[in-house]
């Protein structure tokens, strides 16, 4: 007898027993399939049916256990594990770096888990000058950490969705013997004297008034805003031989992507402006040394976009040549001067 047949037959004789305890027969069915779930049944003799072959049961799906409030550190950089479902019910894993509040990986039971292992190691990287040797150690202690998390959350979205807690992890510093290096003495800086000329030489080449202005070709235009259009003349270039990009739109692209990032601003393009502010008001700011400076942001950011956005087995110093990357370190530079001009500092 099925579990159907169980409660119509138990209905009916309720109804027979009690015809006034239910207006309707629904509601006798509610009474029956309570006392079905609730174990208050009897149980009935199977008979099997002559010559009848028993079905193997279907496999059961893997329980999958989810962290709950995972935390660690590795190598220094604090991390949390964050839970994010989706509309069908299903989960990803999270990696958050704790301080920036930035993602450094996110386990989605999907793909290698040596995939999600490299991105770790790259975060981390980042942070840390490391030798290829020490990458190798932590990218084969993590890479354990990242097949389990991966499998964890391949387990919770095919199965029975349970939680568990799990314990900290840490990973500290590996122990690097470093061999005593003779430092030289430095050469004694020769200051440069600001004379007369170079004060007027500054005052030239000092941000033009917002209004009218005349091109080379003798067209007149208007500037709605204090800028300059002689950055070819503040390092001895003639206008008629200012360098060109050689790709144009990559070079905007990637300026775009650097400038709108907010950890590319904290951790490379926010100190660079506060020392480059510090250089000015002592009057020894120099657009070339700034350009050279400003060639390790540009860098920074090709390798980041080349991580969020790059194909697998490009390389991220392709997608920009050596002289286009030089040309926009060196439009930074003179950016930044002109900022400093109007007043303009970075605390």
């Amino acid at each position: 007898m099925t579990a159907l047949q169980w409660i119509v037959k138990e209905a009916k004789a309720q109804k027979n027993k009690y015809p006034t305890k239910f207006k309707t027969w629904k509601e006798y069915i509610k009474q029956a399939s309570k006392q079905y779930n609730t174990g208050i049944k009897p149980s009935f003799p199977k008979k099997n049916k002559v010559g009848a072959v028993k079905k193997k049961a279907a496999p059961k799906k893997k329980v999958g256990a989810l962290p709950i409030g995972f935390k660690g550190n590795i190598w220094g950089v604090p991390f949390k594990i964050v839970n994010q479902f989706d509309i069908y019910n299903n989960v990803s894993a999270i990696m958050e770096d704790t301080d920036t509040g930035g993602i450094i990986v996110v386990f989605d039971g999907k793909g290698l888990a040596s995939d999600k292992d490299e991105k770790i190691v790259s975060y981390v990287s980042n942070f840390l000058k490391v030798d290829e040797s020490a990458k190798k150690m932590i990218k084969s202690r993590m890479l354990k950490f990242a097949t389990n998390m991966q499998k964890e959350v391949k387990n919770f979205n095919d199965g029975k969705k349970t939680t568990i807690k799990k314990d900290p992890i840490r990973i500290p510093l590996p122990k690097i013997t470093k061999m005593p290096i003779k430092k030289k003495k430095a050469a004694p800086k020769k200051v440069a004297k600001r004379t007369k000329n170079n004060i007027a030489i500054d005052k030239r080449y000092q941000a033009k008034k917002a209004g009218k202005r005349t091109s080379a070709s003798g067209k007149v235009y208007y500037e709605s805003r204090e800028n300059r259009s002689d950055k070819g003349k503040l390092l001895g270039i003639k206008i008629g031989n200012m360098p060109t990009y050689n790709d144009k739109d990559a070079a905007r692209e990637i300026q775009l992507f650097a400038d709108n990032d907010y950890m590319l601003y904290q951790q490379r393009k926010r100190p660079i402006l506060i020392n480059l502010g510090k250089k000015y008001k002592k009057g020894t700011y120099d657009i070339n040394k700034a350009a050279k400076l400003w060639r390790y942001y540009v860098d920074a950011a090709l390798q980041k976009y080349h991580k969020d956005y790059g194909t697998k087995g490009d390389k991220w110093y392709d997608m920009l040549s050596v002289a286009d990357r030089n040309l926009l370190s060196l439009d930074y530079a003179i950016e930044t001067k002109n900022e400093f001009d109007l007043g303009n500092f970075t605390n």
